[in-house]
């Protein structure tokens, strides 16, 4: 699932603050395509998650749905010391 390049300035406000979160710079922000690709989608959510700003809703339920499955026990077992 991608988002626009709207979408992730609008999660941050401006596209200052989203450059800021990101580690690039406005200008940068502004040579985007209005539809990002994964690489940009996933720097976008990350930063969202780590500052903890509100994403759309249909990332919400994607973010929920991955918690659910990371917390299914592991059938890895540990090795003994």
């Amino acid at each position: 699932m991608l988002i626009s390049k709207q979408q992730a300035i609008r999660v941050f406000g401006s596209g200052a603050n989203l450059g800021r979160a990101i580690g690039i710079t406005r200008s940068a922000i502004s040579q985007w395509p209005d539809r990002l690709d994964q690489r940009q989608t996933d720097l976008v959510i990350g930063a969202a998650l780590r500052l903890g700003k509100l994403l759309p809703e249909s990332y919400e339920i994607l973010i929920k749905l991955s918690q659910v499955s990371n917390a299914r026990p592991s059938t890895h077992r540990a090795r003994p010391n």
